[in-house]
Order: C-alpha cells, then sequence, then structure tokens
C-alpha cells in the first residue's frame, strides 16, 4: 500500500511538472507568434513578457554610435549562437499610452535599424533609479543631481512660462523612510521626488497647452494627469516625473496658481489633519468632514471665490486650518469643524454644499 501511495505521488509531481513545462512552452509560443521576425531571432521571452509596438518606445539612456555599434555585433553572433540572446527592454507605462525605455534603450535604437516593428519588455509598475539599493544610495544619487536638476527647472521656465516654485533642499530622510515604508514596501529606488518642483499658470487653457507640449520630451518618463482625473476631495495637478543624466528621477507638477495658493497656504492643513488622524476610528466622522470642508475650498478656488476673499479673510481661514490640522481629539476636531464650516458658509458656499448648519 505505501509502494503505491509513493507511486501514484511520484506521478503526481511528473504529470506537474509536465503541465508546468506544457504551459511554459505554449506561453514561449505565444510571444514568439506576437513578436516581429527580426526581434524574434535575437531576444529571449520570459514569461512576463509583453510585446511593444516599437514606435510606443520612448528611450531615456543617452547612448553613442559605438554603443549601438556593439549592440548589432551581439545581435549577429546571437543569432549564429556564439553569444547568449538578448533580455527583453526594461520599460515604465509612462501613462500616455508610451513606454519609457530604463534598460535598452541602446538595443532599442540598434533594432529600429533593423527595421523590427516590436519588440518583448518587462513592464515596471513606476520609475525607479537604477543602482539604488539603500537610503544612502538614494541620496548620493540625487544630491549629485542637484545642479543639474536646478538648472532644467529654469530652463523649462524659459521655454514653457509661467511662475517657477522650487522645494530649495533635498527631500528630509525622516519623510523619505516614512513613505518608502508605507507606499514603496522599503524600496528605495522608488522614491522621485527627492527634488521637486511647481510650474504656476494663471487659467485652465495655458496649464493644458503646457501639459500638450512638455509631455513630447523624452526625459518626461511618467505622467499622472490629477487635473482631468482629480482625486475624490478635488484635489488636481499635473504630475510629472523626469529623469536626470545620472538616472536620479525628479518630479514637477503643473498647477493652477489659484489652486496651488489655496492648497499651500490652507487645503495643506486640512490633509495633515486626515493623514495624521485616519487610523483612528473615533475620527471617521471629523475627518469626512474635513474632506468635505477640502472639497468646498477646492471649488472655489478654481471658480474665482478663493481669489476674491481679502489678505484678511485669508489669514483667518489658513488659522482656522491649521488649528484643525493641530488636532487629536474628536470633541476638539469638531468644535473647530464647526467654526471652519461656518466660515465656509459665510464666505464660499452656495447651496448646493450640504454642510451642517
Amino acid at each position: 500500500m505505501l509502494c503505491r501511495f509513493n507511486f501514484l505521488r511520484f506521478s503526481a509531481a511528473r504529470i506537474l511538472i509536465l503541465l508546468a513545462a506544457l504551459m511554459f512552452c505554449f506561453a514561449e509560443k505565444s510571444y514568439a507568434e506576437e513578436l516581429d521576425p527580426i526581434a524574434a531571432t535575437y531576444f529571449t521571452l520570459p514569461p512576463d513578457t509583453q510585446i511593444i509596438p516599437i514606435e510606443k518606445l520612448r528611450p531615456t539612456e543617452k547612448f553613442t554610435a559605438a554603443e549601438i555599434s556593439a549592440v548589432k555585433h551581439n545581435i549577429r553572433l546571437a543569432k549564429i549562437g556564439k553569444k547568449l540572446l538578448l533580455n527583453p527592454l526594461i520599460v515604465v507605462e509612462r501613462g500616455d499610452g508610451t513606454y519609457a525605455v530604463f534598460e535598452g534603450s541602446e538595443i532599442l535604437a540598434a533594432m529600429k535599424e533593423l527595421g523590427t516593428k516590436n519588440l518583448p519588455v518587462i513592464v515596471k509598475p513606476y520609475p525607479y533609479q537604477k543602482g539604488v539599493k539603500n537610503i544612502k544610495d538614494l541620496y548620493a544619487l540625487n544630491e549629485a543631481a542637484e545642479e543639474e536638476y536646478k538648472a532644467l527647472m529654469q530652463t523649462l521656465q524659459e521655454e514653457l512660462g509661467g511662475e517657477l516654485k522650487m522645494r530649495p533642499y533635498i527631500k528630509k530622510k525622516e519623510r523619505v523612510r516614512e513613505k518608502t515604508r508605507i507606499e514603496y514596501g522599503g524600496d528605495y529606488s522608488y522614491v522621485t521626488d527627492m527634488w521637486a518642483a511647481s510650474l504656476l499658470y494663471p487659467d485652465e487653457e495655458s496649464l493644458l497647452a503646457v501639459f500638450e507640449e512638455i509631455k513630447q520630451r523624452d526625459d518626461v518618463i511618467w505622467i499622472n494627469d490629477r487635473w482631468n482625473n482629480p482625486l475624490p476631495q478635488g484635489y488636481r495637478d499635473i504630475q510629472l516625473c523626469m529623469i536626470l543624466s545620472n538616472g536620479a528621477v525628479i518630479e514637477l507638477q503643473l498647477h493652477h496658481r489659484s489652486f496651488f495658493e489655496a492648497n499651500v497656504t490652507v487645503i495643506h492643513h486640512i490633509y495633515e489633519f486626515t493623514r495624521s488622524n485616519m487610523k483612528k476610528p473615533k475620527m471617521q466622522e471629523c475627518i469626512q468632514r474635513a474632506q468635505d470642508c477640502q472639497k468646498i475650498l477646492h471649488d472655489s478656488s478654481l471658480n474665482g471665490k478663493f481669489d476674491a476673499l481679502d489678505e484678511a479673510t485669508k489669514k483667518e481661514l489658513a488659522a482656522l486650518t491649521l488649528k484643525l490640522s493641530e488636532q487629536t481629539s474628536p470633541k476638539k476636531a469638531a468644535a473647530v469643524l464647526d467654526e471652519l464650516e461656518e466660515f465656509l458658509r459665510d464666505n464660499l458656499t452656495d447651496e448646493e454644499y450640504d454642510l451642517a448648519a
């Protein structure tokens, strides 16, 4: 009986191995059928490979004619079995239907010259910085990029207009560690806002015109269009990641000027209140009320009502939201929210908003 059991277990294991092998073969076959015959000769096709039309791939790395020649030489050797086949390109989806090539830009150039119509790629979920293994690597890479970052932002302002706002210091370590732990599972290579800047425009028309122009640049590697797809509480901007010559990735945001002013002076305090109290069950009602206020402030910054406030009234509003950001108990937070809601009813809201009277 024991022998029969071992035989059955051995047979089942063999069947599973055979099934896995067949599935892998079918996967390889389907990729090969989709891939351009020119490229199919030269690349390996791991299971997570995707096939992307070559016109949708945008280089991010600088390379020389000599490097392209070397790729072509290796391709010829691979074809006759004297060199290992090439791995798929590593890319990130930019957010506009195209892909930024993070590893393999010189291969892309060589394959274009050979006339291939598509290429195999591995798609990463978010921009990253090559060679960054820990926080020390992250700071070394970005500190070395400071002057290039500042020069690039000045150049963009000269070319695209707008009012430039630059964070004058590198992101602080405490915030980097917190963000990496919460958002990136401990992977420091994904922290792409060590340097950050904003370009401000007076109206939606000029903002969107600049967006159409800047997204054509190859150094723009990721686009998050939160203007046409705002967050639930009404926050909107256009968030871009740009890659520098040493591989550091920085953040640039395009803003509506009034919207930016309202966020920096007032709305940011509400965000800090919700972020710091989000995990407290007894604060959920206050958080919902705060988010309702946040949406009203976002809307008023776009419809002209925030701009119409005099400076004294804006300072009163900023003081109220700052006071809210300091609250940690439901009772005290509710009292401040009562004041804030009354202020909004008196100065910014229409009857369409449902704030408790």
